[in-house]
């Protein structure tokens, strides 16, 4: 899990130890021309919350790549850059200029004017002009935010923020609007269950990483958002009165995580694991040692993984030792998972352990977090090859991993016609030149069996 700033909340260049606590910074939404903003006032404080009606005011793109980001990229810190815009070609020339970031499409401000197109229409024109991860950060107001997040995946979109602020209306002493245009953008505590609400019902929809936001003030707040399906968290609000938020509320977070009962954070998230063991379902895929004694598994395929890392690190990459790499910022999916056991063995076996590890749930997320520079990880041998010959990322030579792809089930239920009928279909599917068996139990150590066991071949 990732922590953020929301777009706004922080300025990193005056405040660059905040900034520095977070695993990526969230940039000002940037927009082709130079904007003012809203006149004065801007701000309203609320009994609990806050009305901004900033209304986006940055220096335009041209000053935006010439100067703040190159300063921006001297913190260190991963970098997504929040793009605005008047109309779906505003948006895409600003990501066709865009390079080495992740990009957060702000489709949803209740500060200014809306585009006429669509968010699926403004996802599909910057699709069309960049490779970057690209997230959609979207409304709450939004009737169905499930369909709008439906529309967005299929238009391109990468992962979703949500959710933006939500208009609303202050009034001072004298029962006049509180803000200039009346309006404002409203944030804080109160915020909260209606991102849990889009957060959950987005969940519910997509597959696509999630960064939830809105009233985040405790490692409490962080483990709803994650419990609901978010993969990452931002924080908001509560940085303009709390500079060391980030350090704090991960602090708070450990306690979180451990009075619900809990290991990780990403604990709290129901694997497919956990729900084939639990009988929620009646079956799954899984990629990972089958540590359960009532789950078997029927093996479908052996797996290649490459170590990849992100293009710009070709040469540090190129002329590193084994402690070198371990030494490296890692991705890697949970502890239980073959991704993360693969990559952990691989070190165990060279007297090393990998330092510095953001946990990913989702390969997908994981490859857009390599190409964005955050880190190095295991990707399938396809995908990094194709990566690779893009020039998005580099490949670690010295190292390929191998895995074996299950089709799981509960032991029980082996003799289940319709477990009989997947499996018997899966192993007519997957047959031809593939490694597979039987049921095998999770006891089995040999490396004929299915019981999870990894093989690595290190060069």
């Amino acid at each position: 899990m990732l922590l953020l700033n929301a777009s706004g909340c922080l300025d990193a260049l005056t405040a660059p130890e905040t900034a520095r606590q977070l695993d990526a910074f969230v940039t000002k939404t940037v927009t082709p021309e130079p904007r003012e903003g809203n006149p004065p006032v801007r701000i309203a404080e609320t009994q609990h919350g806050m009305l901004n009606a900033i209304g986006l005011a940055n220096p335009g793109r041209e000053r935006f790549l010439a100067g703040t980001l190159p300063a921006l990229r001297e913190l260190g810190v991963p970098l997504w850059v929040s793009v605005g815009g008047f109309c779906a070609e505003d948006y895409a020339e600003t990501c066709s200029r865009l390079d080495g970031v992740t990009v957060e499409l702000n489709l949803s401000c209740p500060n200014v004017d809306e585009a006429p197109e669509s968010a699926a229409e403004i996802v599909a024109a910057c699709r069309a002009v960049t490779e970057l991860p690209l997230y959609a950060k979207l409304s709450p107001a939004a009737w169905d935010i499930g369909e709008v997040a439906r529309a967005v995946e299929a238009a391109g979109a990468d992962g979703l923020s949500l959710v933006n602020t939500i208009r609303g209306l202050a009034l001072d002493e004298r029962l006049r609007p509180s803000l200039a245009r009346a309006t404002g953008g409203y944030s804080g505590p109160a915020l909260k269950p209606i991102a849990l609400a889009a957060v959950y019902a987005c969940r519910r929809v997509t597959p696509l990483p999630i960064v939830g936001m809105g009233g985040v003030q405790t490692g409490r707040d962080v483990l709803e958002l994650v419990a609901c399906g978010a993969t990452h968290v931002a924080l908001g609000t509560v940085l303009f009165g709390d500079s060391d938020a980030p350090a704090r509320v991960r602090s708070e977070l450990v306690e979180a995580v451990s009075a619900a009962g809990f290991t990780r954070v990403e604990d709290a998230f129901c694997a497919a694991l956990e729900a084939v063991r639990d009988a929620s379902f009646d079956a799954s895929f899984y990629v990972g040692e089958l540590v359960y004694p009532n789950v078997v598994g029927q093996g479908l395929r052996e797996m290649t993984f490459r170590v990849v890392a992100p293009a710009a690190w070709a040469d540090r990459v190129r002329q590193a030792d084994w402690k070198a790499m371990a030494a490296l910022p890692w991705i890697l999916m949970p502890s239980m998972s073959t991704h993360s056991q693969l990559a952990r063995t691989m070190f165990r076996e060279h007297g090393v352990e990998p330092g510095h590890v953001i946990e990913a749930n989702q390969e997908s997320l994981i490859a857009n977090l390599v190409v964005s520079g955050v880190g190095v990880s295991l990707l399938p041998d396809p995908l990094a090859l194709d990566l690779q010959a893009a020039g998005q990322v580099c490949i670690w030579e010295k190292a390929v991993l191998r895995g074996t792809l299950w089709f799981i089930y509960l032991r029980e239920r082996a003799n289940d016609p319709l477990i009989q009928g997947l499996v018997e279909v899966l192993r007519e599917t997957w047959a031809p030149g593939k490694t597979g068996t039987g049921d095998v139990p999770p006891s089995s150590r040999n490396t004929a069996d299915a019981g999870g066991t990894t093989r690595s071949t290190i060069c």
